[in-house]
């Protein structure tokens, strides 16, 4: 067993993962590699070292919490009979359940020290269709308030512009990568998000980057992006 470290800020040096995986049906196609995905950043976030805790919430048309906030070595890896894609994405409803379930255990874990470390992974290939509860500008206001905490979000979206996406949600400092649907880029996404996540939990700075594994250059995005910024335009919501 691992002993507790205190960081420079009293928090206790550990790290709070929550990851929010599709199952909606347009994840058929790539079940397998999305299992694989999950499985693989499990592993080497625990190989990192440290304590982790792990949520896992799956989403369709409802959301599911596969687990909450157990301890990494407690966490199986996924299997088949546990991620069978079907219907359709409530992502907003997905997204504002994971991340104010988050909060509140946070919360409940003030007089004990809260963790220095708190990630969260979205891991999608498709848009907002089915969301009940919560709206855009709620996901929104919600995200840009745990960014501004020092959360780091970590956005993998296959055949999207993802860093649009993750834009319009509020995702302003985080780590974005786009894939296309097949196991070999869903993993080198994957391998991004390791790379985000473990430096975000060495350095205690918010990682803020993007890759594309569609075959465009990096270049050719970082090229978009600045043309962007210099019309001064952007996709997140009016205030």
């Amino acid at each position: 067993m691992t002993t507790e470290d205190t960081s420079s800020d009293g928090n206790i040096d550990e790290a709070v993962i929550t990851f929010v995986l599709d199952e909606s049906g347009s994840m058929g196609h790539m079940e397998h590699a999305a299992r694989e995905a999950f499985n693989e950043f499990l592993q080497e976030q625990i190989n990192h070292g440290g304590r982790t805790w792990w949520t896992l919430v799956t989403f369709n048309s409802q959301i599911s919490a596969r687990f909450e906030h157990i301890p990494g070595a407690e966490v199986r890896p996924l299997k088949a009979a546990d991620y069978r894609p079907s219907a359709m994405t409530a992502l907003y409803d997905a997204l504002g359940d994971a991340i104010t379930a988050t909060q509140k255990r946070l919360v409940k874990r003030e007089d004990n020290g809260n963790p220095s470390d708190v990630i969260v992974v979205v891991m999608t290939d498709g848009m907002e269709n089915a969301s009940r509860r919560w709206t855009h500008q709620r996901v929104f206001d919600l995200i840009t308030e745990c960014e501004q905490a020092g959360w780091q979000f970590i956005f993998l979206g296959a055949n999207q512009d993802s860093w649009s996406v993750a834009d319009r949600l509020g995702m302003h400092k985080a780590a974005v990568a786009d894939f296309s649907a097949d196991r070999a880029a869903a993993m080198r996404s994957m391998d991004d998000a390791n790379y985000a996540a473990r430096s975000y939990r060495t350095s205690k700075a918010q990682q803020e980057f993007y890759s594309d594994h569609r075959g465009k250059s990096r270049y050719e995005y970082d090229e978009k992006r600045r043309q962007r910024r210099d019309r001064g335009t952007s996709d997140r919501p009016k205030r």
